[in-house]
């Protein structure tokens, strides 16, 4: 699920990262971070927030997946 909300000049987005379950905690932070950071070039005043799930707890309709 992706939700973006604006408050003045700020842009929120908020969304869930799958993961593959054998992932680690620093790869999927780094994974994040590069996310996060292409986000915040692209749109200026953006904050992010990713939360990150691992694939074998995320229901079929709960994702979008590319």
């Amino acid at each position: 699920m992706l939700r973006t909300r604006y408050a003045g000049r700020r842009t929120f987005i908020e969304f869930h990262l799958i993961v593959p379950g054998n992932l680690d905690v620093l790869q999927a932070h780094e994974i994040c971070d590069r996310i996060e950071l292409a986000l915040k070039r692209q749109i200026a005043g953006s904050t992010v927030h990713i939360h990150i799930e691992p694939e074998h707890k995320v229901k079929p309709d709960d994702a979008i997946v590319f």
